[in-house]
C-alpha cells in the first residue's frame, strides 16, 4: 500500500487529499494512464476482494470439516463430496455470511468484539479448571 499511496500523493492535487476513499486508486490510475488504467485497477481490486473471499470462507468451512471428523461437531459435517470439498460446511458458511451481510458495519464490528470477549473468558475459564484439576502441571 505504500508505494500506491506515495505515488498517488505525488500524482494528485495536495488540496484533493479529502476525496481519498474507498476504490480512489482507479481514479488516480485513471489520471495517471486513462481509462483503461482506471479500469484494471478496478478490476485487480474486485478480483482480489473475490479471491480473499472465497480464501476466508474455504479456510473456515474446512476447519468446520475438520472440527466434525475431530468429533467437535456432528458427523454430517465431516462428509465430502465426490470433489473432496466439505459442501455442508460450505453451506453452513456461506449461511452466516449472509446473515452477517444483514447487519451493519458497526453491528459486525461489535458482534466480533463480544465474541471475542466470550472466547476470551472461555479460554480463561478453562485455565483456572485446568489449573484446579491439575495444580501440579
Amino acid at each position: 500500500y505504500f508505494l500506491p499511496m506515495l505515488a498517488g500523493t505525488g500524482i494528485g492535487d495536495p488540496s484533493d487529499i479529502h476525496k481519498w476513499k474507498e476504490g480512489y486508486y482507479s481514479v488516480l490510475g485513471d489520471q495517471v494512464g486513462g481509462r483503461w488504467l482506471g479500469i484494471m485497477i478496478l478490476l485487480a481490486a474486485v478480483a482480489s476482494s473475490i479471491g480473499l473471499f472465497l480464501a476466508e470462507m474455504s479456510s473456515d468451512s474446512f476447519q468446520l470439516q475438520g472440527m466434525a471428523s475431530d468429533g467437535q461437531l456432528p458427523a454430517i459435517f465431516a462428509r465430502r463430496s465426490r470433489h473432496g470439498t466439505p459442501t455442508l460446511a460450505i453451506l453452513l458458511s456461506a449461511s452466516g455470511i449472509v446473515t452477517l451481510v444483514t447487519f451493519s458495519f458497526i453491528e459486525v464490528v461489535e458482534l466480533l468484539n463480544f465474541m471475542y470477549c466470550l472466547a476470551e473468558l472461555l479460554e480463561f475459564g478453562a485455565f483456572l479448571t485446568l489449573r484446579v484439576k491439575n495444580p501440579d502441571a
